[in-house]
């Protein structure tokens, strides 16, 4: 179960990284942004990011429906810090999604926290926001 500082970060995070895996091809690895809070805490254990329309590959969805094992690495950039998370992840494909957070999609994935754990990166590791994605469904107030 995530503890108060992990949540307040995740809470706050406009960007992450996802992995997965498929037995035949391999792992992978891509990016999940969105407004910051794009990624819902439902409970302690358990986390649901929306799915925006991309390029429609689909190879983390895809891999998910076959292996279920998933990593996500969320970024504390005004901190320097790295959140790393281990569990599994379910797609739903068609899910309600009145408050449009999927961007008209319907597609979240729910991850569930099997282990977690947050650490300082290196000191030299530095950025500079430019400016958010213009993509980025708008966030409405929870």
């Amino acid at each position: 179960m995530l503890d108060d500082d992990a949540r307040e970060l995740v809470g706050r995070a406009d960007t992450a990284f996802v992995g997965s895996l498929h037995p035949a091809r391999g792992v992978d690895t891509s990016h999940r942004g969105g407004s910051p809070g794009f990624i819902e805490i439902v409970d302690p254990a358990s986390l649901r990011i929306p799915d925006y329309q991309g390029n429609s590959l689909f190879m983390t969805l895809g891999n998910f429906a076959i292996d279920s094992r998933a990593s996500l690495a969320v970024i504390d950039f005004e901190r320097g810090r790295l959140l790393s998370l281990s569990g599994s992840a379910h797609v739903d494909f068609d899910a309600d999604d009145p408050r449009q957070l999927t961007g008209g999609t319907r597609r979240f994935w729910n991850f569930t926290i099997r282990e977690w754990v947050l650490f300082e990166l290196p000191r030299g590791v530095r950025w500079e926001l430019l400016d958010a994605s213009p993509f980025n469904p708008p966030q409405p107030p929870k």
